[in-house]
């Protein structure tokens, strides 16, 4: 009988154990995919100023927009959309571009992710 009673009381334990840390689980994975995610925008907001550089090199002025470079077939129309299904924005300043994602919620806001120069 002890033994039984310890044994439940231990799967108890086990469960609670489970249930609780459960969102602790899914917050750090949430946390990872953000982390994963933006080293993915980091690299694909490269391959779109490259491609920036090629059209710029190409027609001797910056494009109006990314359209540009899918049209001219420098980039494909998935090389524009960042890794939260948003378009990349890019704004020309100095001669240089300023090249970036809004992030997951869409806007100007503290999650965007910068192409550093």
């Amino acid at each position: 009988m002890i033994v039984t009673v310890t044994l439940l009381a231990i799967v108890a334990g086990g469960l609670y154990w489970q249930l609780t840390s459960w969102p602790r689980i899914l917050e750090a994975q949430k946390s990872g995919m953000t982390e994963v995610k933006e080293i993915q925008a980091r690299a694909d907001l490269k391959k779109v100023e490259y491609g920036l550089k090629i059209y710029t090199t190409l027609r001797g002025k910056a494009p109006d927009n990314l359209d540009a470079l899918v049209m001219d077939g420098i980039l494909r129309q998935s090389d524009i959309i960042d890794p939260w299904n948003n378009r990349f924005q890019f704004n020309v300043k100095k001669n240089e571009f300023v090249l970036y994602s809004t992030g997951a919620d869409a806007f100007l806001s503290k999650d965007n992710v910068y192409l550093q120069p």
